[in-house]
C-alpha cells in the first residue's frame, strides 16, 4: 500500500489496483512514475484510458417564482493501473522457528 501524489491529489493505491485520477496529457499505453509520500519507493502506474467521468448536474431552484436552471458537466479522466507489484523484489523465505514445550506431570507426591 502507498500514498502518491497525482495531479494535486493524494491517493491510496494497492498493487494491481485501478485509479480514476484528473487528466493528464500521455498517451495509453505510457507509464508514469511518482515516488510513495511516505517511503519514498518509486510507485510505477501504466494508462489504461482516457475517458469522461460521469455527468454532475448543478440545479438553481426559486420556490414561487417558476426559477429553475440546470447546467451540467463532464470532467475528462485518465484511468491508470498500479503495476508496481510486478516490478516487485523476491522477499527472502522466512524462518520457522520451533518452540519446545514443557508438560507439567500431573502425579502428586505423597507428603510426609
Amino acid at each position: 500500500m502507498a500514498v502518491v501524489k497525482i495531479a494535486g491529489k493524494q491517493f491510496v493505491v494497492k498493487d494491481g489496483q485501478r485509479l480514476n485520477v484528473p487528466y493528464l496529457d500521455l498517451e495509453i499505453g505510457k507509464s508514469l512514475t511518482t515516488q510513495d509520500l511516505l517511503t519514498g519507493k518509486d510507485v510505477v502506474f501504466e494508462i489504461i484510458e482516457q475517458k469522461r467521468s460521469a455527468k454532475v448536474l448543478v440545479v438553481k431552484f426559486r420556490n414561487k417564482s417558476r426559477y429553475l436552471r440546470v447546467k451540467g458537466q463532464r470532467n475528462k479522466v485518465t484511468v491508470v493501473k498500479n503495476i508496481n507489484s510486478e516490478k516487485k523484489e523476491v522477499e527472502e523465505p522466512k524462518v520457522k522457528v520451533k518452540t519446545a514445550v514443557i508438560k507439567k506431570s500431573t502425579k502428586r507426591t505423597a507428603s510426609k
